[in-house]
């Protein structure tokens, strides 16, 4: 009798094998990927935070030391600063006017390149900004995926110290930014004060927990620039209005917060 052939393939054993191996690969392998992403998008990002601590203080260099912060009316009489217009694009918020003050109008970005009105200035968009979790206080209870979409910028400068009350247009304490046409007090430590960093450092500005949640598996960082242009990233946001940890500090120097609340009294 002729003897029997096999014939050529897998049998339906090796073939699960081979699935449960590839499965198994992969599942080792996506992690690291995913990772690997994100650590290439928070060095991009900190690179765009670096080049926007160089313009800001350029920018303070050129105009009497005084950063590129902007002051708008809020009602008839009243003229507070606004937090988000100081460098990027157009802003779909329209609170502060961020909705009509375009590219052309945010005094950082002449440091930065040349665009007009409608320019979409992406050294200012974080590629990890995944906007706010929760409900913003100070833009009156507005959630968003993007705080670039929003405000124009992914990035904020130090210019009011955290509270534990709301206060919208009004901060308590005013930092390297104390008032209209006043210059930045002086900085005793430049490599401890921040100068502009991710939003997630406002994350409990007034109470809140605004949820900037923009790393893998919802870690409450942020990417920060100095006064002296050199940056941390990764840097961990504590819970409350902490303005001061190992890390940074809100503050131009040591007992400030309390001098300047003493005088105001």
């Amino acid at each position: 009798m002729p003897r029997a052939t096999r014939t050529t393939g897998f049998t339906l054993i090796e073939l699960m094998v081979v699935i449960g191996v590839v499965v198994a690969l992969l599942a080792l392998l996506v992690p690291s990927v995913s990772h690997a992403v994100e650590r290439a998008r928070v060095a991009k990002g900190a690179s765009q935070l670096r080049a926007g601590a160089v313009a800001s203080i350029q920018h303070a260099r050129d105009q009497r030391e005084r950063l590129p912060q902007v002051w708008t009316s809020i009602g008839p009489n009243a003229i507070v600063q606004s937090v988000f217009a100081f460098a990027g694009s157009r802003g779909t918020l329209d609170e502060l006017d961020l909705r009509e003050r375009g590219a052309d109008a945010r005094p950082l970005n002449r440091y930065l390149g040349d665009f007009d009105a409608d320019s979409v200035v992406e050294v200012m968009r974080d590629p990890l900004d995944r906007g706010a979790r929760e409900a913003l206080p100070l833009i009156r209870g507005v959630a968003t995926r993007s705080m670039f979409e929003l405000v124009g910028t992914s990035y904020i400068l130090n210019t009011h110290a955290l509270d534990e009350v709301p206060c919208p247009y009004a901060p308590t304490l005013r930092t390297l930014t104390p008032g209209r046409d006043e210059p930045m007090p002086p900085i005793a430590s430049p490599a401890r004060t921040w100068l502009i960093a991710d939003h997630a450092i406002y994350n409990h500005d007034g109470g809140a927990d605004a949820g900037y949640l923009w790393r893998r598996h919802g870690r409450l960082v942020a990417n920060i620039a100095f006064t002296d242009g050199h940056v941390q990233t990764d840097t961990p946001i504590p819970p409350g209005a902490v303005n001061e940890t190992e890390a940074y500090s809100f503050y131009p120097s040591p007992g400030w917060a309390s001098e300047r609340r003493d005088a105001s009294r």
